[in-house]
């Protein structure tokens, strides 16, 4: 069955990105996409993991397909004609003062500082680079620890989040206008990577590359008028970037690996990215297609049980990690990622997981849409790189609600807000911008 989903999906996403959804990048074609990859991937381990039922591959057509056509109401329930893109010349002048630069290029070092000294207080033992930073942290989240900051620091760390979305376009838009980023203009973006490394994940090397992408794509599109021509030059960009990400996730996992062995490249990234649908078809064997959950959003609603906590009125709390299960034939293949869908499928059973399905396809295919109407600010595109990235790991794991409604994206968001009308804004000659 596992062949027929790949199939299907496959299917699915030629037909909608040729009649319904024709931006490379619209949420609605990234989301058949990812969940294509994860899909091959369990597919390619076929002989080790074993097949999934019929009703697992039912359940994510049916949750694919209810995000699209949340999309589609998105995009024609958005106020106001799409059309009429305005062209440009001369771009508007968008810069940032070199002063301003080499100010939080010191800021986010400082930050960064704080950031691996934080880090070096929880390791026990000796350290002898970043590396073994890196090696040391992860090992200690492993064992239960976890990484504590100081409110500065913790909103430094915000900050430098923003920055670094900030300076991404800046590069973007630079390379379009014809003109060269002064070297120094990069750093925030590099200081930025090490701030993700030491984070021990790799969740947040997922975020930016995408964020790069993103923004890369959705600016070039707008000056080009949404031309299809961009999509084929722009798919260059994509296999790049995916060749950039495991190159990054692989180093990672080689520095994270105990006792210094060598991870095997397919079997790494197949557990990441696939091991994700065979446990989700272990799930739905185990409990079905209805809510278990004991209260409301057990493993979905953090922000709203840690504002009621606050508050002294509910003593609930929200299931941050699922607990890790084995897969495969002998049960080598440890995981506990199980898609998004494992965790809508808990909380609010099939109904609720499919209402949550058209809900997100309907804000992201609307947000998407207002970026191409005409007179949109340069904000509402990194905003939205910002906003959307929970799609690229809906087929690992839930992120919408447990990632990103938290106070943290609250922050980030103000912050991309703030910085772009302090850094860019004055500079634009466009008043629109």
């Amino acid at each position: 069955m596992i062949f027929v989903l790949l199939f299907c999906l496959i299917a699915l996403l030629f037909v909608q990105h040729r009649l319904f959804f024709r931006q490379l990048l619209h949420p609605s074609n990234i989301v058949v996409a990812v969940f294509v990859i994860s899909t091959f991937f369990a597919a390619a381990n076929y002989t080790i993991w074993g097949d999934i039922s019929s009703l697992t591959a039912g359940v994510i057509l049916l949750s694919v397909v209810t995000f699209s056509i949340g999309s589609s109401l998105g995009r024609k329930l958005v106020i106001g004609s799409s059309s009429g893109y305005e062209e440009y010349e001369i771009l508007p002048d968008i810069d940032i003062q070199p002063f301003a630069t080499l100010l939080v290029v010191f800021f986010m070092l400082i930050i960064t500082i704080l950031d691996a000294i934080d880090i070096i207080s929880m390791i026990s033992g000796g350290i002898s680079g970043i590396l073994s930073i890196i090696s040391g942290a992860r090992g200690a989240v492993y064992s239960g620890l976890s990484i504590s900051h100081n409110f500065f620091v913790q909103q430094g760390i915000y900050l430098c989040r923003a920055l670094a979305y900030i300076y991404i376009f800046l590069f973007v838009y630079k390379r379009i206008n014809h003109r060269r980023s002064r070297f120094f203009e990069l750093i925030p973006i590099l200081l930025y990577f090490v701030q993700a490394a030491l984070s021990t994940g790799r969740t947040e090397f997922i975020y930016i590359i995408y964020g790069w992408l993103i923004i890369d794509y959705l600016t070039r599109s707008r000056f080009n008028r949404w031309s299809k021509n961009i999509d084929l030059k722009f798919s260059k960009k994509i296999i790049i970037a995916l060749l950039a990400f495991v190159i990054i996730f692989l180093g990672i996992a080689n520095i994270r690996s105990e006792n210094g062995h060598r991870v095997q490249a397919f079997e790494t990234i197949s557990s990441y990215t696939g091991s994700s649908i065979i446990a989700l078809d272990n799930y739905i064997q185990n409990e079905g297609i209805y809510s278990i959950a004991q209260y409301f959003g057990e493993e979905t609603m953090s922000f709203v049980y840690s504002i009621m906590g606050a508050l002294g009125v509910s003593n609930y709390s929200s299931v941050a990690t699922l607990y890790p299960v084995t897969i495969g034939f002998d049960s080598s293949t440890i995981t506990n990622i199980f898609t998004a869908i494992r965790r809508y499928l808990h909380d609010y059973g099939i109904y609720g997981a499919l209402l949550i399905f058209v809900s997100e396809g309907f804000i992201y295919g609307k947000l998407f849409t207002r970026l191409k109407k005409k007179n949109d600010p340069f904000l509402s595109i990194i905003l939205y790189a910002f906003i959307s990235y929970p799609i690229v790991e809906i087929s690992i794991e839930e992120r919408f609600f447990s990632n990103f409604i938290t106070a943290r994206s609250v922050f980030c968001i103000i912050y991309i807000c703030v910085l772009y009308r302090i850094l860019l804004k004055p500079k634009a000659k466009n008043e629109n911008y």
